[in-house]
């Protein structure tokens, strides 16, 4: 066979390849691939080709000996050419432009810069030995129980000056879990990206770029995934106390708030702190994407319209796969009654805001110049309240659309990067 000596495109100079260290792909030789800010999944097969592509070879000559130099199965010019050009990205390459970012967040502003991020994290990771967690857990556990043997925060209503003060609180207690995430990677060996806060769906948040998690054992990511937790859960302790010795209506809203914030990141239905860990510890990545496709060929077999199942998931993957599947559809299905019940109820009272708001406008040189400032308050809020539905009744049926219309396949798989920012 005459081989036609095809220039290469040649690998990017700052391209990663490592073995994963443990773990279902470990065991299945797979290999991790990092391009700048995107990682990619390889199988023993590609990572043969990439790893011959790392020598630099000039033409397509060259590759193919590289390759079979390494005493495995013979591959040939045009197995390689499918391989070079049909399946690897272009942006593994030097003269492609670099990935777009993946992120969940539909808008992103970076609060502290990583070389910060880098300094403060790699100071605090002593947190992460077993003696200093075990003070802060057991801590916790204790303010717990004072918690739940103080009176109600709902019971006390607070206002004005104190409710800015429990804002800032929940607002500085979201950098502290951030900073959780990132000296729990700062203490593995990986150094930690950027702080900042964005809007995931509805929800406004705060993210640590924590991407190069990814090179770690899945129980190391898992300790990455919980490392806010376990920071919040430390300015929670200290909070619970301080509630208990004074009483103090602001402390106990903010540890109530704190604990119901706490409870919301565990949710493994949305790309948060409970999504990650569930990822990590069952090794099932791209964990959405794996359900909707299991959905959709769980409907397409009861309607006849597909064969038995052949998933790649077996044994404990594929039941962990099964109940998460279920329980998706059950949050949502009770998420999307919720939503159209609540917009129901905000369209039939918005007619009645923007009376009472036209009102008191018309009569505002009466006698309390503050009801117009109430009317409007109350018909911004209502406002808002709907538009809030709106985007999340958006949302829901995005999520249904991609249940029903399947996304072209990536080759290489993709790995969604390990941030929740939570």
């Amino acid at each position: 066979m005459v081989i036609v000596n095809t220039t290469l495109p040649q690998l990017r100079d700052d391209i990663r390849i490592s073995p994963f260290p443990d773990g279902p792909r470990a065991a299945r030789g797979e290999y991790l691939v990092e391009a700048g800010t995107t990682f990619y999944v390889v199988n023993a097969a590609m990572h043969r080709v990439l790893a011959a592509l790392e020598h630099r070879p000039a033409t397509l000559a060259d590759l193919v000996a590289r390759c079979n130099a390494d005493g495995g199965q013979p591959l040939t010019e045009e197995q390689l050419r499918g391989v070079v050009w049909g399946q690897f990205p272009a942006t593994l390459f030097a003269d492609s432009a670099p990935a777009a970012r993946r992120s969940p967040l539909l808008v992103r502003k970076t609060l502290l810069r990583e070389s910060v991020v880098v300094r403060v994290s790699r100071s605090l990771t002593w947190m992460f030995t077993p003696a200093a967690a075990t003070v802060v857990l057991a801590f916790f556990a204790a303010s717990l129980l004072l918690s739940f043997s103080s009176p109600s925060a709902t019971a006390t209503p607070v206002a004005g000056g104190e409710l800015v003060l429990i804002v800032a609180l929940v607002l500085a207690s979201m950098l502290v879990h951030e900073l959780g995430h990132a000296s729990a990677c700062a203490r593995f060996g990986c150094p930690p990206g950027e702080i900042g806060a964005g809007i995931y769906l509805v929800f406004p948040v705060m993210y640590t770029d924590v991407t190069r998690a990814w090179r770690l054992p899945p129980r190391s990511r898992a300790v990455v995934d919980l490392g806010g937790l376990y920071f919040q859960s430390l300015v929670v302790s200290v909070s619970a106390v301080y509630a208990w010795q004074t009483g103090s209506a602001s402390a106990r809203w903010f540890v109530w708030l704190s604990m119901l914030s706490m409870a919301h990141m565990l949710n493994p239905m949305y790309k948060m702190d409970g999504y990650w860990l569930l990822t990590d510890l069952s090794g099932l990545t791209n964990l959405h994407d794996r359900t909707y496709t299991a959905i959709r060929g769980g409907l397409a077999r009861l309607l006849g319209r597909a064969p038995r199942s052949t998933a790649a998931e077996a044994g404990v993957q594929r039941g962990i796969l099964a109940a998460y599947c279920t329980l998706f559809t059950l949050y949502f299905i009770l998420v999307g009654r919720a939503l159209v019940t609540a917009g129901g109820a905000a369209v039939r009272a918005y007619p009645a805001l923007a009376t009472e708001f036209s009102s008191a406008v018309s009569s505002a040189g009466g006698h309390d110049a503050s009801t117009p400032l109430l009317a409007l308050g109350k018909f911004l809020s209502g406002t808002f309240w709907i538009l809030i539905i709106l985007i999340a009744l958006f949302f829901l049926a995005r999520r249904v659309y991609l249940l029903l219309v399947p996304a072209a396949p990536a080759r290489p798989a993709l790995l969604a990067p390990p941030s929740p920012e939570a």
